[in-house]
């Protein structure tokens, strides 16, 4: 897998990509890319990686699964979300584990925008969802207070959708 720095020289990037099926870290890639040529892009195989890339590189952005070897997505978020240098990072996950139970797990330990691989898939908007969770990331880089609106509403929403039993 192809990456955005040259040999044993580590520049910044914009985006880590974890993310242990290769294709599907091949296609995320070339979806950003396409639609944002400039993207710094490095990818990591496990969460290890992911997370020694992190702490190197410092990306605005961490894409990552849930399900990988030597450091699974969740601990990952947890570690990002516990070093000072690194827990305003903003995190995407994308999983095939869906349901409620799994979003909420991600949204708990520090993730910001949650997608299950089955349902970006299965209804053929592969590109849209991709872009529209970089594009939320990138907008609460910009404007952090509308991250911060969209915190409060979705804690709103979660604790209504508990207190009526959903």
């Amino acid at each position: 897998m192809k990456s955005s720095a040259k040999g044993n020289r580590r520049t910044r990037c914009d985006l880590v990509i974890a993310e242990d099926e290769e294709n599907i870290a091949l296609v995320l890639g070339q979806v950003i890319r396409d639609a944002i040529p400039e993207i710094r892009i490095e990818f990591a195989k496990d969460g290890l990686e992911a997370l020694s890339k992190i702490e190197t590189l410092r990306p605005c952005i961490v894409w990552t699964c849930i399900r990988m070897p030597r450091l699974n997505g969740l601990d990952l978020i947890k570690a990002i979300r516990k070093d000072p240098k690194l827990k305003k990072k903003r995190i995407v996950v994308c999983t095939g584990y869906a349901g409620e139970e799994m979003n909420n797990l991600a949204i708990e330990s520090g993730a910001d925008v949650f997608m299950s691989k089955g349902d970006i898939c299965t209804e053929n908007r592969f590109e849209i969802h991709v872009l529209s969770a970089i594009a939320r990331c990138l907008l609460w880089l910009a404007v952090p207070s509308s991250y911060q609106s969209f915190k409060r509403n979705a804690t709103r929403s979660r604790k209504a959708d508990k207190r009526d039993g959903g």
